[in-house]
């Protein structure tokens, strides 16, 4: 319930890091798009591109991953673990 997807080594299960798309989901309800949780994840391993989306998203997003620049403004537990930031109507 969260925008935040998380990235677990396949060899051992730990987590390796966090992919956090609150900007996309924040961007929709700015648009005034009555959205539910990001549950779309697809990797095309052809090509070399991942995709999202959600649920009563009206737009599929192929992102870029690359290392955050700047410091979190919070602990990741705060922002991925307890729940989505923004109320949405579902």
């Amino acid at each position: 319930m969260s925008d935040c997807i998380v990235r677990i080594s396949p060899s051992d299960g730990t987590v390796t890091g966090w992919v956090l798309l609150n900007e996309l989901s924040k961007g929709l309800i700015r648009d005034g798009y009555i959205i539910d949780v990001l549950n779309g994840i697809a990797w095309d391993a052809d090509n070399d591109r991942i995709f999202v989306t959600g649920k009563l998203w009206p737009k599929l997003y192929e992102i870029k991953l690359h290392p955050r620049k700047k410091p979190l403004p919070h602990p990741i537990e705060r922002m991925c673990l307890q729940g989505p930031a923004n109320p949405r109507v579902m």
